[in-house]
């Protein structure tokens, strides 16, 4: 008993039209070979694993571009921080300081408790961490290019298993096998 799930047919395609059709100049093998890839190079084994890579790829790229918006909001914020952590070890050593500048003193002290500074040692290392963001950010950045590449990769694995597929195997062998049976219970009861 065989069962037809889909017809699938390749027509020759060359993806060079300067030059003779080869298998290596067939658009759909090597489209197909790009899958086989994918799945060799992420251990793919059955239909799950490839949508919950695609669902862990994006929920990975959400999550890095969320950090990435924190963090570039927190350079500013981070800078004018350090001016009044700097404000404030100036400032101490004035000996009667006059309304305002106690007021922006408040201020400093909650920003130095805010970050736990004790000393202008500790603004030293804010600073070097405000030096080092741009560069986090970027690695950042560039790990989310790299999921966005992987994510695209798998994305068109699981187009190409559709459309090759038309969803999933096993569900249309049992809506084949039911239609078979209905068929041969129709031809039974005629009979």
């Amino acid at each position: 008993m065989t069962i037809e799930i889909k017809q699938f047919r390749l027509m020759p395609r060359k993806d060079n039209s300067k030059f003779v059709y080869a298998f290596q100049n067939d658009s759909n093998i090597n489209y197909l070979s790009e899958q086989l890839l994918t799945i060799g190079e992420f251990g793919f084994g059955s239909r799950e694993q490839i949508y919950s890579k695609a669902d862990e790829l994006k929920r990975s790229i959400d999550e890095k571009n969320e950090k990435v918006k924190s963090l570039t909001a927190e350079i500013p914020t981070l800078k004018s921080d350090i001016s009044q952590l700097r404000f404030l070890f100036s400032a101490v050593s004035t000996s009667k300081p006059d309304a305002m500048t106690q007021v922006k003193l408040a201020a400093a002290r909650e920003i130095a408790d805010k970050y736990g500074v004790k000393s202008e040692g500790d603004i030293t290392s804010l600073e070097k961490r405000l030096k080092l963001l741009p560069y986090y950010i970027s690695s950042i950045k560039d790990e989310v290019s790299e999921e966005q590449l992987k994510l695209g990769r798998v994305s068109d694995l699981i187009s190409a298993y559709e459309r090759i597929v038309e969803g999933n195997y096993i569900d249309n062998l049992i809506r084949a096998q039911r239609e078979q049976e209905v068929e041969k219970n129709t031809v039974c009861k005629k009979s």
